[in-house]
């Protein structure tokens, strides 16, 4: 968590965040900025925890980036085996953690 000073930088992100009130009839809607993109738009910077880690949003992301450069989209299949790899390599590392410290992890919340 953070806040940028971004100066005259344009933000990364517009983030809305809705909410309802229990009667369910009112909704709000509440626009906040994250992050800053740098001038020419190649330097970008957010916050914003676990971006890529959805693969649709990830694989839209780079292949805006790589149709720019004149590069090949990278195909759905491609995305989703590096999602997988991910995933396990995730898995790996928190099994070495778990097997060379003491983790602890709280049940419930702290009072």
């Amino acid at each position: 968590m953070g806040e940028t000073p971004r100066g005259d930088a344009r933000p990364c992100f517009h983030v809305r965040s809705a909410r309802v009130a229990s009667d369910q009839q009112a909704r709000t809607c509440d626009v906040s900025t994250d992050g800053a993109v740098s001038a020419g738009g190649m330097v970008r910077g957010t916050y914003i925890h676990g971006l890529f880690d959805r693969a649709g949003f990830r694989r839209a992301w780079l292949n805006r980036i790589r149709l720019r450069r004149g590069l090949p989209p990278v195909d759905i299949e491609r995305s989703e085996r590096f999602t997988q790899r991910l995933r396990k390599e995730l898995d790996r590392w928190a099994d070495h953690l778990n097997n060379h410290l003491n983790v602890y992890l709280p049940l419930g919340r702290p009072s």
